[in-house]
């Protein structure tokens, strides 16, 4: 025996007061499938996230070491260094050792090494 549901809408738009009336047929019910599940994923083969944020955070100190940069300059220093642009602004939101000079879109801003 097959299942009707009615299905009555009512709704508002720009055009005013809208309604509907329509039917629905509740599909027979299926006997379970018996589906195969996958072996664990051993840690060692997942790939870590952010794996490069630690490396970036070291190579963040050294670079501020010698004094306050200009954000883009330190950008184009880390994209030689392999570092994408996401990942430094990341890592230099997240970490509690850099500090901006200026406010953070002010044209002279630079970041500056903090003693932490």
């Amino acid at each position: 025996m097959t299942d009707y549901i009615v299905l009555i809408t009512v709704g508002v738009s720009c055009f005013g007061l809208g309604y509907g009336l329509g039917w629905w047929r509740r599909r027979p019910s299926r006997d379970p499938v018996a589906v195969p599940v996958a072996a664990p994923i051993e840690p060692e083969t997942v790939p870590l996230h952010g794996s490069k944020q630690p490396q970036c955070a070291q190579w963040l100190r050294e670079v501020l070491r010698d004094g306050p940069r200009d954000p883009k300059e330190i950008v184009a220093l880390g994209q030689q260094a392999g570092f994408s642009r996401r990942t430094i602004y990341y890592v230099r939101q997240e970490a509690d050792f850099i500090a901006d000079t200026q406010s953070p879109h002010s044209p002279g801003n630079q970041w500056i090494l903090v003693n932490k």
